[in-house]
């Protein structure tokens, strides 16, 4: 059964390598279109024409050296798309998911993706490969050096040429509403040490029908706000931002407004909401439990 999860698996990622290389070949046709970006960040990717620095972006599916864990290569910029190219990176972003859906259904399976007969398999199938790009990649490292969260990121598209699109950095938190029992259970797999047990001890002191907030401070991230034409109104929308948005070319069009993004401002640095009802205290420091107030 493991022979099938694996092979769903390698030809998602085949075809996700063909989808970009496909990709590239259409964003390289529209070099004569107007477009804008950034330099990034990582040196290496880094080009004097930005389309080609945005085809580096979007190919970029490993760990960079010294890249962090949880650290998602970032890439400001627009450009105006053909027809031809709108579709094809529809189609990647199709082949995007259905990785991402293969991946998903091997861990369903408890196997681990730097698993050896794993790494065996997709030295034997990428040896028939055509894609000499994609043997390099799989076969030099296997599936444990893949940045899934570069492989699965859409690329932002519109279907007509927006008014204006400015990118924001977005400090959020994630919070999640759980009873008592639940708390008393997360904080039981943390372990037995005194502090812990001074943590259920405190919890279990608590009404029964308390809730608990886990509170998580998400690390700030782009957002893309877009202005659209419509008709005589205007509409706006909000992407997501780490990679360049590809808009349908009108003939003889310039590119929209474009406002760049400005430094990230730091989560402590913003006020609290009025509207706050969670104790900025933290209850339960092992699970970043906060009381409701």
């Amino acid at each position: 059964m493991r022979c099938e999860y694996h092979l769903e698996v390698i030809d998602a990622f085949k075809a996700m390598c063909e989808a970009l290389a496909n990709a590239q070949t259409r964003i390289e046709a529209d070099n004569h279109l107007p477009g804008w970006m950034q330099a990034l960040d990582a040196p290496r990717l880094r080009h004097d024409n930005i389309r080609q620095q945005s085809i580096h972006l979007l190919k970029q599916l490993e760990y960079l050296e010294g890249q962090e864990g949880r650290e998602i290569l970032l890439g400001v910029g627009i450009f105006a798309a053909s027809q031809k190219t709108i579709d094809q990176l529809h189609h990647l972003n199709q082949c995007k998911s259905q990785f991402k859906y293969a991946i998903q259904n091997l861990k369903c399976q408890a196997i681990e993706t730097d698993e050896e007969a794993l790494f065996q398999a997709f030295q034997a199938l990428l040896s028939q490969s055509r894609h000499s790009e994609t043997e390099q990649t799989l076969t030099r490292s296997g599936l444990s050096r893949l940045h899934l969260k570069q492989c699965y990121r859409q690329v932002p598209i519109l279907d007509a040429r927006p008014i204006k699109v400015s990118w924001v950095w977005a400090n959020t938190r994630s919070i999640k509403r759980i009873t008592k029992t639940q708390a008393i259970a997360l904080l039981n797999k943390k372990g037995d040490d005194p502090g812990i047990l001074a943590q259920i001890a405190k919890v279990t002191a608590l009404p029964d029908k308390t809730e608990i907030a886990i509170v998580q401070t998400l690390a700030p991230h782009l957002r893309t706000n877009i202005v659209m034409n419509a008709g005589e109104n205007t509409e706006r929308h909000m992407l997501k931002g780490s990679l360049p948005l590809f808009y349908l070319h009108e003939e003889g069009s310039t590119l929209p407004d474009i406002v760049a993004p400005k430094e990230v401002r730091k989560q402590e640095n913003r006020p609290t909401r009025s509207d706050v009802k969670i104790d900025a205290e933290v209850f339960l420091p092992a699970i970043r439990g906060h009381l409701y107030l």
